[in-house]
């Protein structure tokens, strides 16, 4: 017999998917736009939310993303 499947509610191999797609992203998003509102960037938001999108698109994007933002910003 099939175990009982309740639709809407994710399994395990569900819930790591909900966590690489949308937790991951978050973190590296939050964590850019705070680095960027505290090193006086002029649009921290727009880092933010790009780095949300990167993440969104993979992995790999999300690391471009990061490696290009540690290019432009001003150390201080």
């Amino acid at each position: 017999m099939l175990p009982l499947q309740i639709p809407g509610i994710p399994g395990e191999s569900e819930g790591a998917t909900v966590l690489l797609i949308l937790v991951v992203p978050l973190i590296v998003a939050y964590w850019t736009y705070g680095d960027a509102k505290r090193r006086g960037n002029e649009h921290p938001l727009n880092w933010g939310i790009s780095m949300f999108l990167f993440g969104f698109l993979g992995f790999a994007p999300i690391l471009v993303g990061l490696g290009l933002w540690t290019s432009v910003r001003e150390d201080k």
